[in-house]
């Protein structure tokens, strides 16, 4: 039963998102602390795995990453443990408390920030990768913000739901067709996928995800 409450909740949350009137910061910060409070939430606890491959093979020394909607951190922590400079921000205490405590206990060092994504400060050519799953327009609205903290040959690195995951669950979610290439236009485009596979926030059955990779080229 606690599964089931924890999926509702879920579910709500993300549409809360992209409802015709937004929420106020405050609705989604107590909706996501929410989530996080729950210990079975059905979500992959495990780092998103198209981004561990995204990075595979790279070498970041003292390279600096940004994960926007962090969490409870399992990116984060999962991204520092590989060398990256790792910063993280979330609308969530409750997730950024918990992130916090997990690196801590690994012995890793990463930097929890309580932030919106619309709000927080991106800066200029400051990242040399910003990765973001499962956050959908909030990623795409702020991508102007996105293309200019990123530094030249800097990636950024998306994965979460299609839209057509909303016919399976009766409320709008998810990337419009070509959303990310629209949104990325200045960037040159590595990879982009639309397709059906395990999905890290539906309990790791499959559903509709898009995966996308593009670059800053140097001028």
């Amino acid at each position: 039963m606690r599964k089931i409450i924890a999926g509702y909740l879920l579910w709500g949350t993300f549409g809360l998102c992209l409802q015709a009137q937004a929420p106020t910061e405050q609705q989604q910060k107590e909706r996501w602390n929410n989530v996080f409070a729950i210990s079975d939430i059905p979500f992959n606890r495990q780092p998103n795995a198209f981004l561990l491959k995204s990075v595979q093979g790279k070498t970041p020394g003292m390279a600096m990453a940004l994960e926007i909607g962090m969490g409870q951190g399992r990116n984060t922590i999962a991204m520092a443990r590989l060398g990256w400079d790792v910063t993280g921000i979330d609308i969530s205490d409750e997730g950024i408390r918990q992130a916090a405590a997990e690196a801590k206990k690994q012995n890793v060092n990463i930097r929890a920030i309580l932030a919106s994504a619309n709000d927080f400060d991106y800066g200029m050519a400051r990242y040399d990768l910003v990765y973001a799953t499962f956050e959908h327009q909030i990623v795409t609205d702020n991508a102007a913000k996105i293309v200019a903290a990123l530094k030249p040959d800097g990636m950024v690195v998306i994965e979460g739901f299609q839209e057509d995951m909303s016919k399976q669950i009766g409320r709008p979610l998810g990337h419009r067709v070509n959303e990310l290439p629209r949104a990325f236009d200045q960037l040159r485009i590595v990879y982009y996928e639309d397709t059906v596979g395990p999905a890290d926030w539906n309990d790791g059955k499959p559903a509709p995800i898009v995966r996308f990779i593009a670059r800053k080229e140097q001028k």
